[in-house]
């Protein structure tokens, strides 16, 4: 039942318990912070006990089902497979609904017999398309090489210089094909914290780019930085305090959509969205399953269509999305997979 305060268990109304699987310890660095930072915003909603590598010295099925025992949840979540495959049990016997929600979806194959043993799989990125991310040649792992090792100073023979390309090539292939498999997957799309939404006027000032440039995962950020140094603000800040005032005061945010692997759904396009700020994306909002926020976007499609939106009137953009980002919090979200 609603009351002034969100969707909380009155009258008598029991609350859902989650016994949340993880394996890392909450922190401000934005990695962290879009995985888990939901527990604390719905806490009001879902009783959830965190259990883990982190929190628990024995992470053995036997001890994993005294705790099932004690707090007798009605679901187990877990997310990110890297962070918890090397040391979680087998849990296929395990009665209680157990749902994983997959973060790496290039990194494996959805018809992985690890994924087996949960009740429903779900994923953050089922998509992958190559409508602005280019399927990269030999030619570009040959270039990336030698830059590396001129930057660390090292020399190849020919014959490693190949042995490397085919190495890399070949990896980068296998995981364009796993990226493929999730297709069919239930798509569990991404949310903001109600704290993040905007909720005042702030004084906005220039266009931003606040992203992670790793070149071996997002090539075309590279592209992007060395094309529009002269419009756009370049920042790598992930804190929290400082990542939410860089993101309000913002005139507009870049948010492109190309990695390495295909182009994807950022986390930080809601986050983008929930600020107030103009947002400048290549998205596809109907693909992502948010259609209805098509409108509240700036969009291009190419460097050229990207020039001429940097120089706009962003104005009219300011703190249009926000009504309906409050359609995306984490409460409206994990009330989708929990009831």
């Amino acid at each position: 039942m609603l009351d002034k305060s969100g969707w909380i268990p009155i009258f008598g109304d029991k609350m859902k318990k989650i016994l949340f699987i993880i394996g890392k310890r909450f922190s401000s660095d934005i990695g962290h912070r879009i995985h888990y930072d939901w527990v604390e915003e719905c806490k009001d909603i879902f009783e959830i006990k965190l259990w883990g590598s982190k929190y628990v010295e024995n992470t053995s099925l036997v001890s994993l089902q005294k705790e099932i025992d004690s707090f007798r949840p009605d679901y187990i979540y877990m997310t990110h497979r890297r962070t918890i495959s090397q040391w979680l049990p087998d849990l296929t016997n395990i009665k209680v609904p157990k749902i994983f929600v997959e973060v790496d979806t290039y990194k494996y194959n959805s018809n992985d017999s690890w994924y087996k043993q949960f009740d429903k799989v779900m994923c953050r990125e089922p998509f992958w398309g190559h409508k602005h991310s280019p399927i990269y040649g030999k030619e570009f792992f040959k270039r990336d090489i030698q830059r590396c090792c001129k930057y660390k100073n090292i020399a190849l023979s020919d014959k490693e210089l190949r042995q490397k390309i085919k190495y890399h090539y070949r990896n980068y292939l296998i995981r364009l094909k796993k990226s493929k498999t999730w297709g069919h997957v239930p798509f569990f799309c991404w949310s903001v914290s109600e704290k993040d939404i905007c909720c005042k006027i702030h004084q906005r000032s220039g266009v931003k780019f606040i992203a992670r440039s790793s070149r071996r995962l997002y090539p075309v950020r590279d592209l992007i930085k060395k094309r529009f140094y002269n419009s756009v603000l370049f920042s790598n800040v992930w804190e929290k305090r400082e990542y939410t005032k860089e993101i309000k005061n913002a005139s507009a945010l870049l948010c492109p959509t190309e990695s390495f692997y295909g182009d994807f759904i950022p986390a930080k396009l809601f986050e983008f969205l929930a600020s107030g700020s103009a947002v400048i994306t290549n998205c596809d909002f109907n693909q992502a399953g948010i259609p209805e926020l098509e409108q509240y976007a700036i969009k291009y499609n190419s460097f050229r269509s990207l020039k001429r939106r940097l120089h706009l009137d962003f104005t009219p953009y300011y703190d249009s999305a926000i009504p309906l980002m409050r359609n995306h919090t984490h409460r409206v979200r994990y009330k989708e997979i929990f009831g």
